[in-house]
């Protein structure tokens, strides 16, 4: 579980990384994270690797390894103001598991679906930042 009182801006929140930043734990799982203000430029994983570093785009993936009875999971997701990318960059941010729960940004639940990899679509007006289910 995991509350801000205020913004996030430009953070990594990665479970399954050890502390170095090495990719560990494909079985990753965050519980309910609630963000008062606007997330601007961060990315929320669970169990996923980004091979070009970059969450959020085309080449999101569960990391190696882990039970296969296991899907790494979000529960959810409240962020009370906007949530954005940057403007006119070639960056990506994005959340990403295997399972990702409720999504509500600025009072308005996104259109996630039950199971397992079968959202992907962008969020905000700078077309960077996705809910990218692996």
């Amino acid at each position: 579980k995991l509350t801000v009182k205020g913004r996030v801006e430009f953070a990594q929140i990665l479970a399954g990384y050890d502390t170095t930043g090495a990719p560990v734990n494909a079985d990753a799982q965050i519980g309910p994270v609630i963000v008062v203000g606007d997330w601007i430029a961060s990315s929320l994983v669970a169990g996923a690797i980004a091979t070009n570093g970059l969450f959020g785009d085309a080449d999101d993936a569960a990391i190696a390894g882990g039970n296969p009875t296991i899907a790494s999971k979000i529960t959810s997701l409240t962020i009370g103001g906007q949530a954005l990318g940057t403007v006119g960059g070639a960056d990506h941010f994005g959340i990403v598991a295997q399972s990702i729960g409720i999504v509500k940004i600025g009072g308005t639940t996104m259109p996630t679906a039950v199971g397992f990899g079968n959202d992907d679509f962008f969020v905000g007006i700078t077309s960077d930042f996705k809910i990218n289910e692996i």
